[in-house]
């Protein structure tokens, strides 16, 4: 986690000491929808190859929906979805969830592996 610490808080002071620049507003303003690119299409194809029932399909609405509109704790959505597909504690989802909560713990820009 630490070198992820690193990397987003050089990033931040930079923008936030020179992000006016013409230079560098251009470089961000590129970047804006090349990020957005690529986080909706890890989602797209995390998606195509996770849901494949209506069960699963629904939480992923709902979840969204408590997310963006009723703006619940994204840890909250996150152990509720998984309590109701797993149902215990040793199931292959609950592995996997303890798995990429580690990847995201230890990798840079792991929370957006992590989020779809």
């Amino acid at each position: 986690m630490l070198p992820s610490v690193f990397v987003l808080t050089a990033l931040a002071s930079i923008y936030a000491l020179w992000g006016q620049l013409p230079l560098l507003t251009s470089v961000f303003a590129v970047l804006k929808p090349a990020v957005l690119a690529i986080v909706l299409m890890a989602a797209w194809r995390i998606g195509n190859r996770t849901l494949h029932t209506p069960l699963l399909v629904a939480l992923a609405i709902l979840g969204f929906l408590a997310l963006a509109l009723f703006k619940l704790p994204y840890p909250l959505v996150v152990i509720v979805a998984g309590l109701v597909v797993a149902g215990g504690w040793n199931g292959s989802l609950a592995l996997m969830a303890r798995f990429f909560t580690r990847v995201a713990l230890l990798s840079f820009g792991g929370a957006y592996a992590v989020l779809p």
